[in-house]
């Protein structure tokens, strides 16, 4: 049984347990949201933690979708379709790296962002294409490393270059 407060996704018919949010993830997470918003809010609706429709057995929740408004058609459904999915990681890192990839890749998402805050870097993913040895039968074709000082200019969504770093939280002062 699935307690009220327990945060859970759909992936490939399983009910998995996201991972909880440390003060780096939701603290990232808030300047994202801010500055996606402000960026491409007039041509997408910045969706912050919210379910996608991924085939028939699945609806992860990824921190950022950016989807059209015309792919958000359907007041039954969730979008089947994002032009962008971000995930801020920092304990499921090898977990986005891996299965969120190939998921994303299989639902034709174009691309895909891990703001990695671990190694303080964007990892961007472009060209989904078919790969048998990937968990859902599909990977990207292209990963690119962006530095915390690089600006980045979203392929699929219209509008301003972002300096990585403003996506990320602070490192925190070490007591």
């Amino acid at each position: 049984m699935i307690g009220p407060h327990e945060r859970v996704e759909l992936i490939d018919g399983e009910v998995l347990p996201l991972s909880a949010h440390d003060k780096m993830h939701s603290d990232s997470v808030a300047l994202a949201n801010n500055l996606l918003v402000r960026a491409y809010g007039q041509t997408h609706l910045v969706r912050v933690g919210l379910p996608i429709q991924v085939g028939e057995y699945s609806e992860p929740e990824p921190d950022f979708a950016l989807v059209r408004p015309e792919q958000q058609s359907s007041a039954r459904r969730h979008p089947t379709c994002a032009d962008l999915v971000i995930e801020v990681s920092f304990t499921s890192l090898a977990y986005d790296r891996l299965r969120k990839t190939s998921l994303y890749a299989s639902a034709g998402v174009p691309e895909y962002w891990i703001v990695n805050l671990v190694d303080r870097c964007l990892e961007q993913h472009l060209q989904p294409q078919k790969d048998t040895t990937a968990p859902f039968g599909a990977s990207y074709s292209l990963r690119r490393v962006w530095q915390p000082d690089d600006e980045i200019t979203p392929a699929h969504v219209p509008g301003p270059t972002l300096v990585v770093g403003h996506l990320m939280a602070p490192v925190p002062d070490q007591d």
